[in-house]
């Protein structure tokens, strides 16, 4: 028929030892049920006699042989040529049959043995392996080294090790040694064990002890651990009721549970605002009433609540007499009892805490003005009859007419807050490269006193903290800073955000003139009154200026400003306007002269 088919059923032994070993077989029949399909081949790998998959490259010692073979992909591919090729038969010597390559060392050196396929629809596929020829009395040097994965991220604490391979796998000695680019932020020992310290990167690398020089790297990120979301499971009052008197101040504690909770944020509400007004926890009463207070947690919306009694202060008539004070006279002698009177003799407040004095006076000082004034400002501080309390102590007020020997006096016992927490104002920050910021730390409640701290920074490329609370932005990125006090009984912790620098536009003012300043315009005319110097400012702090002292006109004023971004020098150019006193004298000895001209021309004509 004309048509090429393939013997089935048959065996073939190798028909030639030839590079090219290609077989025709050409039949006729009239059988065409007998044409098989032909099979295209997608690839063709060099294997050993196990099937084995080669690596990239074999060693051979001289006089050594072995012998390869390739498989086919599918393996019933049907292929219409075959061939082998050795790069350098000196350094290798080949015999190839059908499917098979002996392979033998002859000189110490390298070759490239490459065989190609070819199917009936045209499609090459090629596959090789680098033979390498040793003298087995010379070490075989490692020639690479990989690390898998090359990249890894772990948490603080966090251990892993990374997979090394050592190529060839006949190298004579396959030791290798372990280092760690960064050893503040990963540690590794010299069996491949890694431990995560601290934030930051580092590079693992991996080198070769048999001098060759071969290494490889592996890149570790460590990132602060995510917190843990503790949630809130409930909130309580220091007190469940609470009598005052209108003007009276109290502080609610409240303590949210449980003590380390993720979200410790809470809402105050009254419910009327015209009785008790409420603030961060501090109630004053506004008028006579009730009201009930209601602390509410931010996280899972519970809640506590202080019922309140507002009353009106007692008069005076109703202190008991055990306790009243009496009046003083007034230096005139008169009859009248003049007198001024605190209505509570003795108060106690929370450190921060403030309370009104109320009073009374008797009729004829109904107007006068009244002197107050602690005696221990450091524990207590009155204005207007409001005491507002400073530090644990005591301090005795005194309320006297102004001009008169007539006073009266309250006792103020402040007393000291047991701190129960430590807070930061923000709950995250950012600074600048190269800029400072002082962190302000709340104690808990507020008045309480923040016990001795001390200070810390788990980044300490990123941003450093001094032992007062100062940070300064190092490098661009991310840190946490962490202050506790020194029992480590309570801590506090803020992230901080480092952004890159940006230097602020310069500014330079010229007092009572419009001098229109741009930072890249570096000179400029101002016409100017009669000053003799001019008052010039700016926002940059180290600036030098010359030239501004006994100014006329076409002075040159030279202002060089020095900051971070290198230093900047400005000229502004003087220009006097003549004063009108200047000018109506001009005018003045003008007209004189042209007088002086006209008399003397009038008299020579006369002579005449």
């Amino acid at each position: 028929s004309g048509k090429n088919y393939y013997l089935k059923n048959s065996t073939w032994t190798d028909a030639a030892t030839s590079n090219n070993s290609t077989i025709f077989i050409k039949a006729f029949t009239t059988d065409t049920n007998d044409e098989p399909s032909i099979i295209g081949v997608n690839s063709v790998t060099l294997v050993d006699v196990n099937n084995n998959t080669l690596s990239n490259s074999i060693n051979l010692n001289i006089g050594e042989e072995v012998t390869i073979k390739f498989l086919l992909n599918p393996s019933n591919a049907t292929l219409k040529e075959t061939n082998w090729t050795n790069s350098d038969s000196s350094k290798v010597s080949m015999k190839d049959s059908v499917g098979y390559a002996l392979i033998k060392g002859i000189e110490v050196g390298s070759s490239d043995i490459e065989i190609t396929v070819k199917d009936y629809d045209g499609n090459v596929k090629t596959d090789s392996v680098k033979v390498n020829v040793i003298n087995s009395d010379q070490p075989v040097l490692v020639s690479s080294i990989t690390l898998s994965p090359t990249s890894v991220t772990l948490s603080p604490n966090g251990t892993y090790k990374f997979n090394v391979m050592v190529n060839p796998s006949n190298a004579t000695n396959k030791g290798v040694t372990w280092s760690s680019s960064n050893t503040n932020v990963v540690s590794v020992d010299q069996n491949g064990n890694m431990k995560a310290l601290k934030k930051g990167t580092a590079k693992i690398r991996v080198t070769a002890k048999d001098g060759s020089g071969k290494y490889a790297e592996a890149s570790v990120t460590v990132e602060s651990p995510k917190p843990t979301n503790i949630l809130v499971t409930g909130v309580s009052l220091n007190a469940s009721t609470v009598k005052m008197y209108v003007g009276q101040s109290y502080q609610l504690i409240h303590t949210v549970k449980p003590s380390n909770a993720t979200n410790k944020g809470v809402t105050w509400n009254s419910s009327n605002t015209n009785v008790v007004s409420v603030s961060n926890g501090k109630i004053i009463g506004k008028s006579s009433g009730k009201a009930r207070i209601t602390v509410t947690t931010i996280d899972g919306g519970y809640s506590a609540y202080t019922d309140v009694t507002v009353i009106n202060r007692p008069s005076s008539s109703s202190k008991p007499s055990s306790s009243s004070k009496p009046s003083s006279s007034s230096s005139s002698g008169s009859s009248i009892s003049s007198s001024i009177d605190i209505i509570k003799d003795t108060i106690e407040l929370n450190k921060g805490s403030e309370e009104k004095l109320e009073y009374k006076l008797s009729q004829d000082l109904t107007d006068s003005i009244i002197i107050w004034k602690s005696s221990n400002t450091d524990v207590a501080v009155v204005k207007n009859g409001i005491v507002t309390a400073i530090s644990d102590g005591e301090a005795t007020i005194t309320a006297t007419i102004n001009g008169k020997d007539i006073k009266d006096t309250c006792k103020v016992i402040v007393k000291k807050l047991d701190l129960t927490g430590i807070v930061f104002e923000d709950e995250s920050l950012s600074v600048s490269v190269g800029k400072t910021l002082k962190l302000t730390l709340n104690a808990l409640p507020s008045g309480a006193d923040l016990p001795s701290l001390k200070w810390d920074v788990d980044n300490k490329d990123i941003l450093s903290v001094s032992d007062e609370g100062v940070i300064k932005g190092l490098n661009v990125g991310e840190a946490i800073v962490t202050v506790s006090s020194i029992d480590e009984k309570y801590n506090a912790s803020v992230n901080v955000t480092v952004t890159p620098y940006v230097s602020e536009p310069i500014e330079i003012n010229v007092e009572g003139y419009d001098l229109n300043f741009d930072e890249n315009t570096y000179s400029y005319t101002l016409k100017i009154k009669n000053e003799k110097s001019l008052k010039i400012t700016s926002n940059v702090k180290d600036i030098s200026i010359k030239g501004n002292d006994k100014l006329e006109n076409g002075s040159l004023i030279t202002i060089t400003v020095f900051n971070d971004n290198g230093n900047k020098t400005y000229n502004i150019k003087i220009e006097k306007s003549k004063s009108y006193v200047y000018i109506f004298i001009s005018i003045i000895s003008l007209l004189l002269i042209i007088n002086i001209i006209r008399i003397v021309l009038k008299k020579k004509k006369n002579n005449e």
